[in-house]
């Protein structure tokens, strides 16, 4: 009984109602649209030891600006083919990045004559690169890289290889 009477003199005091109006109005009111929390873009890229790929990033953003990237590769070829997923920190919040990628190799390709599916390494790699946001609403993607992977393997000439690459992608989701 004490809490309703309590209620009713709130109520009833001057200026309640206005106030009350005012921080109604004040929470309805339309606000700004929050930055997005990723873009993911699909594309291709050209380079060194695998001439062509295709590939998917998701790019995870903080206050709109890159802070990290996740991206799937496949790089067919006829003689060494790579199936990856690499990760990348921006770590001043810009195009820059560094970050590891985890490789299966492949010597040969599935279509070719003589293809033995045992014949696959495990490929360790660190990677250096810029990824640009291009274009009206940032809806392209360039991307440089160069990086050396680490094949444990038993030749000699196969322990390390380096590589370069270009690529470009377009936006296809933003959330």
């Amino acid at each position: 009984m004490r809490t309703l009477a309590l209620a009713l003199s709130l109520v009833a005091a001057p200026g309640f109602a206005e106030e009350f109006a005012a921080r109604a109005a004040v929470s309805a009111a339309p606000t700004a649209a929050a930055p997005a929390r990723y873009r993911l873009y699909a594309g291709a890229k050209l380079g060194l030891v695998h001439p062509f790929g295709v590939n998917a990033v998701a790019s995870l953003l903080d206050g709109g600006r890159q802070a990290w990237d996740v991206d799937l590769l496949w790089e067919p070829s006829g003689y060494l083919q790579s199936y990856s997923v690499g990760a990348g920190w921006h770590p001043l919040s810009g195009a820059l990045y560094v970050g590891p990628r985890v490789r299966w190799l492949q010597f040969g390709a599935p279509w070719e004559r003589g293809f033995s599916a045992t014949d696959n390494h495990l490929g360790l790699s660190a990677e250096v690169g810029g990824r640009w946001m291009l274009g009206p609403g940032d809806k392209g993607l360039l991307s440089v890289s160069g990086g050396a992977t680490w094949v444990p393997t038993q030749s000699g000439t196969l322990q390390w290889l380096l590589g370069l690459n270009v690529g470009f992608a377009w936006r296809v989701l933003e959330r």
